[in-house]
This record gives C-alpha cells, sequence and structure tokens, in this order.
C-alpha cells in the first residue's frame, strides 16, 4: 500500500483550469447544435420531398362501375373535384379545365 509520502502535491492554475473547462463546453455545445441542426435539415427536406412530389402516371388496377349515385358526394380538394363513395375506401379525382 502506498504511503502518504509516496504520493506528489500537484499545483494546478484554477484559471488555466476553467479556460480548458469552458473550451470543452463550447466544444459540446458546437456538437449539439450541429447535430440538431442536422437532424431539422434533413426532417424538412423530407418534409418538403413529400409535400411537393408529384405523379407523372397511374396504373389501374381494379375498376367497379357505381350504380348507386345517392352515395356519392362530391368534394373540391386542392383544386380538383374528389369523388367520394360511401361504404367504401375509393376516391376517384377529377381535374378542373
Amino acid at each position: 500500500m502506498a504511503q502518504k509520502s509516496d504520493f506528489k502535491t500537484v499545483e494546478t492554475d484554477l484559471d488555466e483550469l476553467e479556460e480548458k473547462i469552458r473550451k470543452h463546453r463550447r466544444k459540446i455545445a458546437k456538437r449539439i447544435i450541429i447535430v440538431v441542426a442536422a437532424v431539422v435539415a434533413l426532417f424538412l427536406i423530407v418534409w418538403l420531398w413529400m409535400a411537393l412530389r408529384t405523379y407523372k402516371s397511374f396504373d389501374v388496377k381494379n375498376s367497379v362501375e357505381q350504380k348507386d349515385k345517392s352515395a356519392v358526394s362530391f368534394v373540391d380538394f386542392c383544386g380538383a373535384v374528389v369523388e367520394t363513395v360511401y361504404g367504401t375506401r375509393h376516391l376517384r379525382c377529377h381535374r378542373h379545365r
């Protein structure tokens, strides 16, 4: 076991130590700001891509002739008329000319 006489006393400069702590905190704060900014930028890019994307073509997989027109309603949505059919999850979009 080490005796007390084996230990050396190290004198520290408190100003130098405080400056090192300040620099370390600034470095950590910069890293946090960069990571948060990157996450926000990524979120905005994905949001803009989803908001501004357009479809150039489509394929009709299945269609059904609607006999009961009383169960159909029309709604204006983003410059187009959307036809909703009661009791189904089908929508038809009609563009304004």
